[in-house]
């Protein structure tokens, strides 16, 4: 990976069931925030009417995991029932996390994203798209002592790991939780093909200069953004709309932004021109009122997702499309006359 090393990393040898069991763990410490973000994405049409994501989660990331790198704990987790030689990659892929937690404090990392998902999925896609082509890179060294050469093979292992994250997206249980899996193996792993060189074959600029959203990632994938393109492309709506402020007797439930990825989902092509965004709940009594926000570059962008939006469900949501960088008192008149 051409980066220093941890100072030391624990392996643990474990059950699928104690794995499930930890991992259940941490997740139930997220449950509280992955209702309300449910009940803000079920307002606005991105998850069935129904759909409890903070029950669907759990179930389906357990699923989906064969050994992973604890980043409080600092500890290799692998599973006892996998045989070695279907370890080696997973191994790879893991330590790979392992430096770049000593090089970028992924838990700290991760927390400062906390307040936007399409922050958090962008980074993720990084950390997923590195670690990918690291175990390609270590298992094509391994055949390559076995006598195994193919031309490019490391790329034809990269390419069939996203594969395989994307045929397992596929089985998830809603179109939200498949792009949580399907993103950081299937964009990442074309972020990192994009930027890599022949003496940086996994991209290392990416991980102290990440994408800032899933528009970049899916954008121009260069390696490095200069601070004018940065500031060009900061999402106008970061910031909280303070719907609280505007809707009596309201207490904030969630605040984030969805960014392009997400916008995918309501139909291909939609999140073309994406400028910023800002979906936020709160809470008034027993009723939860929510409000999208999304800004486009242009009319004929905002009004193709007006169109889709028109299928969205729930009572008691707004989604305002505007076009160019609205101010802050544009921005909450139209959230007041929403809610008037």
């Amino acid at each position: 990976m051409g980066l220093p090393g941890p100072k030391n990393v624990k392996v643990k040898l474990v059950s699928r069931e104690q794995a499930e069991a930890l991992l259940r763990q941490d997740l139930e410490e997220d449950r509280d925030h992955l209702q309300r973000l449910g009940e803000a994405l079920l307002a606005v049409g991105l998850l069935p009417a129904g759909t409890k994501l903070e029950a669907l989660a759990p179930d389906f990331n357990r699923q989906n995991v064969n050994g992973f790198y604890d980043l409080r704990q600092h500890t290799l987790f692998l599973l006892d029932d996998q045989p070695d030689e279907a370890q080696r990659p997973i191994v790879a892929h893991e330590l790979a996390h392992a430096v770049q937690d000593a090089n970028v404090d992924l838990d700290a990392a991760m927390t400062a994203r906390r307040g936007s998902e399409d922050a958090t999925l962008a980074f993720t896609a990084v950390l997923e798209g590195q670690a990918q082509a690291t175990a390609a890179l270590v298992m094509e060294g391994w055949l390559r002592d076995q006598h195994v050469t193919v031309e490019g093979m490391a790329g034809l292992l990269s390419d069939t790991a996203a594969k395989s994250a994307a045929e397992a997206a596929e089985r998830a249980p809603t179109p939200w939780l498949g792009l949580q899996l399907r993103f950081p193996y299937v964009a990442g792993r074309e972020l990192i093909a994009a930027n890599a060189t022949a003496d940086d074959p996994i991209a290392r600029g990416l991980l102290s200069n990440p994408p800032a959203s899933t528009a970049q990632v899916l954008g121009p994938l260069t390696p490095a953004l200069s601070p004018l393109r940065r500031e060009r492309e900061t999402q106008p709506l970061e910031g909280r709309l303070q719907l609280d402020r505007l809707i009596p007797n309201a207490k904030p439930s969630i605040s984030t932004t969805l960014g392009r990825a997400n916008l995918e989902l309501l139909g291909a092509g939609l999140g073309e021109g994406w400028r910023g965004d800002r979906l936020e709940s709160v809470r008034a009594g027993k009723k939860t009122i929510t409000a999208w926000v999304i800004v486009f570059e242009s009319p004929e962008q905002s009004a193709k997702v007006a169109a889709a939006l028109k299928n969205a469900s729930a009572s008691g949501r707004a989604v305002v499309l505007l076009v160019g960088e609205p101010s802050p008192k544009v921005r909450a008149a139209l959230l007041a006359r929403e809610f008037r």
